[in-house]
């Protein structure tokens, strides 16, 4: 994820219609987002995929904070759902989601992450 992503993840982070505040929060929280992402992209490439609710336990991350990465995970292209579900912890079925084929994807994060593989 590149440097200029504070001005993009603000953007997607807060309405048009939010006030200034909404929009500096969105900013001020980019590199903790950034943190996030990347620990719970490194855990599905080092131990393979998860549901929202397996990931926050194996990241021990709070299920709040993962749900939103892994939107964020998908939109930047680095995830996808494989198709399969599984329950949660309510019993509902999740989504469990693999990291995106490497040959569709070329973002930087990905790339650095891949070496984690090796």
């Amino acid at each position: 994820m590149s440097d200029d992503l504070g001005e993009w993840f603000a953007e997607e982070h807060a309405r048009a219609t939010d006030l200034g505040t909404s929009y500096a929060a969105a900013i001020s929280v980019k590199e903790d987002a950034k943190a996030i992402a990347s620990k719970i992209l490194r855990e599905i490439m080092k131990n393979g995929p998860g549901t929202q609710a397996t990931l926050a336990m194996r990241t021990g991350l709070p299920l709040s904070q993962v749900w939103k990465r892994l939107s964020d995970l998908k939109n930047w292209g680095y995830i996808i759902p494989s198709g399969a579900t599984m329950p949660g912890p309510s019993g509902r079925q999740q989504t469990i989601w693999i990291l995106k084929p490497k040959k569709d994807n070329g973002n930087a994060l990905y790339q650095e992450s891949a070496s984690l593989q090796t």
